[in-house]
């Protein structure tokens, strides 16, 4: 019972941690947000789940921070913002990532990934497998959607996604 209760636990941190994340995200986007083109496009960030693990995070130049972004352009601080948000994926998440898709007047969707060593099935000869997330098909119902992951994150088994949609 009680390591049922740990990875259960551990799911709800990382639930918890989506959450915040994305009311972050969300006030990024918004806060710099081209109302005059009705575009967020400089948001968007498709690199899968193993191109993200193995990609180096190395902050974009100029760094918008010591300015709070007001000496930096849309773009410049697009860039930043991505960064940090991966960033904070990464840190707060196992293995953590991040996919943003869509345009600003259909709606945009964060994809929140990280890795979950629970995530498993019981073979008929009682060996634990990690459990592939299934793959985002049009002909979900909502429920279903908010945690497929798209195929584009490519993710391997034992990765979890959480699909959160937003209108700028």
């Amino acid at each position: 019972m009680l390591s049922t209760t740990t990875r259960y636990q551990l799911g709800v941190e990382a639930r918890s941690s989506v959450t915040y994340l994305f009311n972050d995200l969300t006030a990024r986007i918004r806060a710099n947000f081209d109302t005059a083109t009705v575009s967020a496009a400089h948001y968007l960030y498709s690199d899968n789940w193993a191109a993200q693990q193995s990609a180096t995070l190395t902050a974009p130049s100029p760094s918008c921070a010591a300015s709070g972004g007001s000496n930096c352009s849309m773009n410049e601080l697009a860039a930043f913002d991505l960064w940090e948000m991966r960033s904070a994926a990464r840190r707060q998440m196992p293995q953590g990532a991040l996919q943003i898709s869509g345009d600003a007047a259909q709606g945009m969707v964060a994809t929140y990934m990280w890795f979950d060593k629970d995530n498993t099935d019981t073979d008929a000869v009682g060996a634990a497998t990690l459990k592939s997330a299934p793959t985002c098909v049009a002909t979900m119902n909502a429920i279903e959607q908010q945690s497929c992951c798209p195929a584009a994150a490519a993710a391997p088994a034992g990765v979890r996604c959480l699909n959160l949609r937003f209108v700028p």
